[in-house]
């Protein structure tokens, strides 16, 4: 119940944050557009219209619309010029996120400010350079259209549940993507399928927060596991060529297993 209403308070504080974004972005438009009009005038060389009569005519305030004819910036232009991460590598950080949400080893909060650091560090050539506690709940909210906060769920707990029509067409459009880019069309020996069996020691169900595409209705994140006796994986290519299983144990020594039965040859 106490997680229940920690999620209820979030979808409200989300709501309220898109809100007043599209607020502000809708006041930016007016005021732009008054803006736009007194230098139209101007370059017609007709006699501007008063600060105040554009601002009521436009719904703006008079305050934004004088600041801007004086040729003074927004705060959103200023906190730009102040970013420690350029908006081209920040960019390419959105992008780094969704793709590795989309494939299944989506970023926590903690993971993401490392990664994040890293390039700040990379940028300023400074081992030490360090970002705010809440620079990646800042730059969530500035990509708001594109990344959220989710909570994911194990992908072993939803294995039994996992093949249906949207996860295999999904599947394989990422695996088209990936053959076309790589060009591997023509190289099916470079294509393998594989999967794996075992049992488990410590079944994994608990659910985390990651950060994850905007729209995603349930986070797959790939975990390890722990096996118990023994993982079985076969390996099969593209071209039609089965290769031997592999067998993994938790031991990392078997006394005489070179007496073991081994009818599938396995190595």
């Amino acid at each position: 119940m106490v997680r229940m209403k920690t999620d209820q308070q979030r979808t409200l504080g989300s709501l309220k944050s898109a809100v007043q974004r599209k607020v502000y972005q809708l006041n930016q438009m007016k005021t732009e557009a008054a803006y736009k009009e007194y230098l139209l005038t101007r370059h017609l060389g007709i006699l501007a219209p008063k600060v105040s009569e554009l601002a009521r005519k436009h719904n703006t305030p008079y305050s934004t619309l004088n600041h801007r004819i004086a040729g003074r910036g927004t705060k959103a232009e200023a906190a730009h010029e102040q970013r420690l991460i350029p908006v081209a590598s920040e960019a390419a950080l959105v992008d780094y996120l969704c793709v590795t949400a989309e494939r299944g080893f989506p970023d926590t909060l903690r993971r993401a400010q490392r990664r994040a650091t890293q390039i700040l560090q990379d940028i300023t050539n400074d081992p030490t350079a360090a970002l705010g506690t809440n620079w990646v709940q800042k730059m969530l909210r500035r990509n708001w259209e594109s990344l959220s906060m989710c909570w994911s769920t194990s992908l072993t707990t939803v294995r039994g549940g996992a093949l249906n029509e949207q996860n295999v067409n999904h599947w394989f459009e990422l695996l088209m993507r990936l053959i076309t880019e790589y060009r591997l069309s023509d190289s099916p020996e470079l294509i393998f399928a594989m999967d794996e069996t075992s049992c488990f020691l410590d079944k994994c169900t608990r659910k985390t927060r990651h950060i994850s595409a905007r729209g995603n209705r349930q986070q797959i994140a790939l975990r390890n596991e722990k096996w118990e006796t023994a993982t079985l994986i076969p390996i099969i290519s593209a071209d039609g060529t089965v290769y031997p299983p592999t067998v993994i144990f938790c031991g990392k020594q078997i006394r005489g297993k070179g007496d073991l039965p081994n009818p599938l040859n396995a190595s």
